[in-house]
């Protein structure tokens, strides 16, 4: 009894230390972040915090601008030796918000929504020659030890445009990741929204980030005829004319 109460006094003194340095204002923490994080015009406190510009360097001296960010810390992570925090991140006309926690060698996000234009500053492999509007709802995901063991919600890739070496138009497409059983990661479903081309696809995913996307696929009478010679070089149409194709690194 005495060794439990000792650790119950240990944690909550851990949890007092946390909160207090938590108060501290902002522009003293700077020096401390990581030197692959850059908060550019602190504002606040660790606590309640806010960033006027937000970047994060990769590898290869790559450089992600998240743009603007705030947040807010939630105690109750801290007394699961946690660090949680709602995140509000804005650049532009994108925005996104989400539910963040961190622990040792694991993050998780939940309640993630966002919305804004595509574009391959904020979407690596995104072809920057391309254009289009991304929504997410309920969006969720969880890394373990870097790799992924969860991942949920629904995304939706709006009006989607080539715009060169000529300008075609793709269309819409949603992206709604179902829930799997036996601890295995989701399967995404992908289908058009009634655009140009008829798409019917799987999306798998493995923990270390491997994809491969499936399905069929074919132009609508309406679609470019530009458009519907790229797909002569897929598979033959079967009976309902739909090519099979399959692209990814599994």
């Amino acid at each position: 009894m005495k060794s439990a109460a000792f650790r119950g006094v240990l944690l909550f003194l851990a949890a007092l230390l946390g909160v207090l340095l938590a108060r501290l204002p902002l522009r003293w923490a700077t020096p401390l972040l990581p030197a692959s994080l850059h908060c550019e015009a602190p504002l606040g406190s660790l606590w309640d915090g806010h960033c006027g510009s937000l970047s994060v360097r990769g590898g290869a001296g790559t450089v992600l601008l998240l743009g603007e960010a705030d947040w807010v810390l939630r105690p109750t992570a801290l007394f699961k030796a946690r660090l949680g925090l709602d995140l509000r991140l804005r650049r532009g006309s994108s925005e996104a918000r989400g539910r963040l926690e961190l622990g040792f060698g694991s993050l998780s996000v939940t309640g993630l929504e966002a919305q804004g234009p595509m574009n391959s500053q904020l979407l690596p492999g995104f072809p920057p020659t391309w254009t289009g509007q991304l929504q997410v709802v309920g969006g969720a995901l969880r890394l373990e030890g870097g790799k992924l063991v969860g991942l949920a919600g629904t995304a939706v890739a709006q009006d989607l445009v080539a715009q060169s070496p000529q300008r075609l138009a793709y269309g819409s497409y949603q992206l709604r990741f179902l829930p799997a059983a036996g601890g295995e990661l989701p399967v995404g479903e992908v289908n058009d929204q009634g655009g140009p081309l008829e798409l019917h696809a799987r999306l798998l995913l493995k923990p270390s980030l491997q994809w491969s996307l499936e399905g069929q696929v074919s132009a609508r009478p309406a679609a470019d005829p530009a458009l519907a010679q790229l797909l002569q070089s897929l598979s033959p149409p079967d009976a309902k004319g739909l090519r099979p194709f399959s692209v990814g690194s599994l």
